[in-house]
């Protein structure tokens, strides 16, 4: 089994109706059985705590709903639920951010993109991506491990 991911080229289908400033797409094989839905669950478990407050609402200033809240997910509006594709979006004082998960074959693609509301957002994500594109692989990778145990394969 490869629990690994790796950064691949962004997906139109995933920024065509999303104009932004940064996109990134990282991918893993896919795992039989599972949802763009259960990869967004597993790739973002424990977003929602600690993480979520400091990163996600203090440095990168998003406006995130409170934990549990209906049709989210780690704090983000699920904008699209379907088996092959699901879509995250929120809102902030800094920038706008978008998360898409797609099932693409035998793979899994989580893309990320961010639209600047001003010039201080690039200098913030200038300083926090580095550790967004360590993380998001790493995330992606631990999602495949736990889905597979999951799903036997």
């Amino acid at each position: 089994m490869n629990d690994t991911a790796s950064r691949t080229a962004v997906p139109e289908t995933a920024v065509a109706d999303f104009a932004s400033d940064y996109a990134d797409c990282f991918r893993t094989a896919s795992v039989p059985g599972t949802t763009a839905a259960d990869w967004a669950t597993m790739s973002l478990r424990g977003a929602d705590g600690a993480f979520g407050t400091v990163v996600w609402h203090g440095i990168l200033g998003f406006d995130l709903a409170p934990a549990g809240a209906p049709g989210t997910l780690v704090g983000w509006s699920v904008r699209h639920d379907s088996p092959e594709r699901f879509v995250l979006e929120t809102e902030g004082r800094l920038m706008a951010g978008r998360m898409v998960f797609e099932m693409t074959g035998d793979q899994v693609l989580w893309t990320t993109t961010l639209r600047y509301h001003g010039s201080v957002a690039g200098w913030v994500w200038a300083a926090a991506g580095p550790a967004h594109r360590r993380l998001a692989p790493h995330s992606l990778g631990r999602a495949r491990h736990s889905l597979a145990r999951r799903f036997g394969s």
